[in-house]
């Protein structure tokens, strides 16, 4: 399957766009797919990297001229749908399946277009809380990014994959280990600062004018890294003459550029595609947001000591950028540097993601949907039921405003995962997944179905089929833990046959007491877990079972 990806690249807009959908068009040809883009515009450099790769694209008529909607950034609807025919075309004469997109200017209204009338899945690279979607899939990997953020702006169907562990990190950066440098061979320290591929309002030039007002800026050696579409080249070199910095260079678009970014002892850098790559070589950096939307991700980098962090630069001034230089070159500064937080499997996590929407769909239409607000009642009236309610470790009465206080401290926990359990697009059940703060990829795991749901018809193994697929495969949980009462002999019975085994001996004897009761702990690895369902034949493991 061809996988099509909608953006566009130009001198003001969309280079960083680019760099991060080559990534994950390389990473989704290395499993073996194929992969073309639909661009209106493309920057020289931009196609020639194309045609290194060896990635087709298709060019899309003009017509950014088009009024746009001045808040939001987005062409007018009429706009918007001649965009989504022409796509459509270029989809269905590559026979893709599936539409990734990443673009600013389009919006719920393409996507609906696309998905509605040509049966395409569609999936979208977001960065920006504020634009509604109809999409399937929507991938954000801004640190610290939720998927609750999203709730009220997608579909119910749509797939959320959000956070860090999802920024894709080009196969060149991945293969240097991260350290931290010191000087460089002339004994100078090396500052490198890199405003993003076309900088167009010549930020660089405006941050090499006040740092050489500083004394101490004369003593680095300075490199300033432009992308091949800047066209601030002439301007830059005739300031750096003006300034007699001797020690600054500029070089533009280096093919060794991944050897030269890990050889600086620190940086000064846009927030876009190359902040990833410093906080994974961990190289001190000071970023500098230089869009509205790069401040949430920009301020989290702070939050997690990953560097240090101005205002929006249009707000920024040369004290305060002056002392965070500062602090930038403060050897007790670098030393706070955490452990690398960017494991450098994001792409290989988006090419799951989008190969899990052509995936096969359990039998009659089992699935996992994040909880909602407005699910709030119904899950209280389910969980108050008194089938239900005995089966719990605590089991009075849960009261609604206990319950929308669990609910408002779920919604913004990095810790906890609640979902509803559909058949048919029915909600049926509900699931928790509880990570252990010490081990964040271990969970306990809580589930029931809906008092009315068809007990007898095979569904409680469904649901724990689909829920341990869900756990294992896109939470990546390493080992899942059910707590069950000792009374309740459906689930042991139904944890036995899903694989769970007794952690111990002695934790069935004694267990543990909740609620004037023994509880027993189970538990299941993801490897036994891949070993169980393969040898009970995947899917129809539970679809040839009854509870």
């Amino acid at each position: 399957m061809t996988l099509l990806i909608r953006l566009d690249s130009s001198p003001n807009r969309g280079a960083g766009h680019f760099m991060r959908c080559l990534t994950i068009a390389g990473a989704y040809k290395k499993s073996g797919g194929a992969v073309a883009l639909a661009c209106e515009f493309l920057l020289p450099e931009n196609i020639r990297s194309l045609k290194r790769e060896g990635i087709p694209f298709f060019k899309l008529p003009n017509k950014t001229t088009a009024n746009m909607d001045e808040e939001l950034g987005l062409w007018a609807p009429d706009i918007q749908q001649l965009d989504a025919s022409a796509t459509a075309l270029i989809a269905k004469e590559l026979g893709s399946k599936v539409v990734l997109v990443d673009h600013y200017s389009l919006s719920h209204e393409w996507e609906s277009l696309i998905s509605a009338n040509n049966s395409l899945k569609v999936a979208v690279l977001e960065d920006e809380i504020r634009r509604h979607h109809y999409c399937d899939l929507l991938i954000d990997y801004t640190l610290d990014r939720q998927r609750s953020d999203y709730y009220q702006l997608v579909p119910l169907k749509c797939e959320l994959r959000c956070g860090f562990k999802y920024a894709p990190m080009k196969p060149e950066i991945l293969d240097i280990t991260p350290h931290l440098k010191a000087q460089n061979d002339t004994g100078l320290t090396t500052l490198g600062i890199l405003m993003g591929g076309t900088d167009p309002a010549n930020i660089a030039g405006d941050l090499l004018a006040t740092l050489a007002e500083v004394p101490q800026f004369n003593s680095l050696q300075t490199i300033l890294f432009l992308g091949p579409g800047n066209t601030n080249v002439l301007s830059l070199e005739k300031l750096i003459k003006e300034l007699k910095t001797i020690n600054t260079k500029i070089i533009v678009n280096p093919d060794n550029f991944v050897e030269r970014l890990s050889n600086l002892s620190f940086a000064i850098s846009a927030c876009g595609t190359t902040a990833l790559e410093l906080i994974y070589l961990k190289i001190p950096t000071l970023f500098v947001p230089v869009a509205e939307n790069q401040l949430p991700g920009a301020f989290s980098y702070e939050k997690h000591d990953l560097g240090l962090v101005t205002e929006l630069y249009s707000k920024t001034n040369k004290k305060t950028l002056t002392e965070k230089f500062f602090a930038l070159i403060d050897n007790q500064q670098r030393k706070k540097l955490p452990e690398n937080i960017i494991d450098g499997r994001g792409a290989d996590r988006i090419v799951d993601a989008i190969q899990t929407l052509l995936r096969p769909k359990m039998k009659n239409n089992y699935l996992l949907r994040p909880m909602h607000k407005k699910d709030l009642t119904m899950v209280l009236k389910w969980r108050n039921a008194p089938s239900v309610k005995s089966k719990m470790l605590g089991q009075t009465d849960i009261s609604l405003e206990d319950h929308q206080k669990w609910f408002s401290g779920v919604e913004n926990s990095q810790h906890q995962n609640v979902f509803i359990f559909q058949h048919e697009n029915i909600d049926k059940g509900f699931i928790a997944f509880h990570k252990k703060r010490s081990h964040p990829r271990i969970c306990t795991w809580g589930f029931y179905l809906a008092p009315e749901a068809e007990h007898g018809s095979g569904l409680g193994l469904k649901l724990g089929l689909a829920s341990l697929d869900y756990g294992f495969f896109e939470l990546e949980f390493d080992q899942i833990i059910g707590e069950v009462l000792e009374s309740n002999l459906v689930s042991q019975k139904f944890h036995t046959r899903l694989g769970f085994k007794i952690d111990n001996q002695e934790a069935f004897e004694a267990g543990f007491t909740r609620a004037n009761e023994t509880v027993i702990q189970y538990s299941i690895t993801k490897e036994q877990w891949i070993i169980r369902r393969a040898n009970a034949g995947g899917s129809n493991y539970v679809q040839n079972n009854r509870d």
